[in-house]
């Protein structure tokens, strides 16, 4: 029941993890989404505002023209013999309306020119978005990836233990009805027969000589060594967990897990299904 819980815990964590990448992938999403959105708003603003200012400056010019030729008109009518210095005044007037619309020309380029770069970095920073959209998506994809392998993993050292169960309960079932077997005779008045021995398969020496060299509880270091030396020479055989732990003495095979883990990272072992090769 312990194992059960303990890959129900671990498939709910993995579970938990997934949904969260996720989320965070579409909260990054609609965050990109919603930044397109803003700066294109800000364009459609900027248009309108240009084109508001633009239409303000020509009436604004129309009704200072109109206004201009109005007093013209009337300084003519009305100083007839000052028609001269009038026409003066009204050429310098006119002089410097024309400098200033020239000047309000060179402003608006300056404006337009400003609002190009304004739009050129924004469409730079929507594509600094894109890509790094694109890459959070890539790593989440390779992360998915991985998290399968740990899965698949998993599933193989459950699918040993059970084996593994299972082989002991075949055995403690045989021990048992030996047991009953030999009950029934000495009941009966018959010489009760020696059990069957159950076929032990022959250590390999060197798991005889690790054996006699290991101490009733050992240090990580010298469990990790343990556990190379045994899978050094199991050679293209490959071993199990479970059968390194038989080896040394120990209870379970979650007793050399960590040490396998460590020798997995360091590039010393590799595994394959449920067994380990060295490399």
């Amino acid at each position: 029941m312990s194992n059960a819980s303990d890959l129900r815990s671990l498939a709910e964590e993995m579970a938990a993890a997934y949904t969260q990448r996720k989320q965070d992938v579409a909260r990054v999403v609609s965050d990109a989404k919603e930044l397109i959105t803003d700066a294109a708003a800000q364009d459609r603003e900027r248009t309108e505002e240009n084109k508001k200012l633009m239409a303000e400056a020509g009436k604004a010019r129309a009704n200072e023209v109109a206004d201009l030729k109005a007093s013209a008109d009337a300084l003519v009518k009305d100083m007839g013999k000052q028609n001269a210095d009038l026409k003066v005044a009204t050429g310098a007037l006119l002089s410097d309306y024309v400098e200033a619309d020239e000047k309000r020309a060179e402003e608006n380029k300056k404006f337009m020119a400003e609002a190009a770069k304004q739009d050129e970095a924004r469409a730079s920073e929507v594509a600094d978005l894109k890509a790094a959209t694109g890459a959070l998506l890539s790593d989440y994809a390779e992360a998915d990836k991985a998290r399968s392998n740990e899965v698949a993993d998993l599933k193989g050292s459950a699918d040993s233990l059970v084996a593994e169960f299972h082989a002991e309960q075949a055995e403690t079932k045989a021990a048992w009805q030996s047991l009953l077997g030999m009950m029934r005779n000495v009941r009966g008045g018959k010489a009760p027969k020696a059990p069957r021995k159950a076929r032990v398969e022959a250590k390999p020496p060197v798991a005889e000589e690790l054996a006699e060299h290991i101490e009733e509880e050992l240090t990580p270091k010298e469990l990790k060594k343990q556990v190379l030396k045994l899978i050094k020479k199991s050679k293209d055989k490959g071993i199990k967990l479970g059968e390194i732990a038989d080896e040394l003495g120990l209870e379970s095979w979650r007793d050399v897990l960590p040490a396998a883990q460590e020798l997995i990272e360091g590039d010393k072992v590799e595994k394959k299904d449920s067994y380990y090769f060295a490399l």
